[in-house]
């Protein structure tokens, strides 16, 4: 997955982006979707490199991913919420800020796992959350 150029080619040939990679095919399947899950572990206060790629590279075909439904994902290693609070509004805020940029797109819920250097990320209540989450999801 390339870095976007800001070039705005693809704002000047529908949508077509200068790179031949992935994305492409990633964002056809998000168009198609009813609901987005956006799921990321926090490194240094925000969400991965990856993912702010996939943000910026959606910007191809923003317009299509209207009248969506996002669903946000975010585990930190920190035991406990006074430890990652300032790192968690860094993270979510960005999930926001891109879903802001979109046509009618709703946040639905956010999930938090913390304490995820344990490993035992099954026995965790976010993976509880989102495991309920995903089978309620209509």
């Amino acid at each position: 997955m390339n870095y976007c150029l800001g070039c705005n080619t693809c704002q000047k040939n529908g949508g077509t982006c200068v790179y031949k990679d992935d994305v492409s095919e990633i964002l056809e399947k998000m168009i198609k979707a009813d609901i987005i899950v956006l799921a990321s572990p926090i490194y240094f206060y925000s969400i991965t490199g990856q993912m702010k790629t996939l943000i910026d590279r959606s910007y191809a075909k923003f317009n299509l991913l209207s009248n969506k439904e996002f669903y946000f994902i975010l585990s930190c290693a920190a035991p406990y919420e006074d430890l990652y609070k300032d790192d968690l509004d860094i993270a979510i805020n960005t999930f926001r800020g891109f879903i802001k940029c979109l046509p009618n797109a709703t946040e639905k819920n956010v999930i938090i796992g913390d304490n995820m250097a344990s490993m035992e990320i099954e026995k965790t209540k976010a993976y509880q959350d989102a495991y309920n989450l995903g089978k309620n999801i209509n």
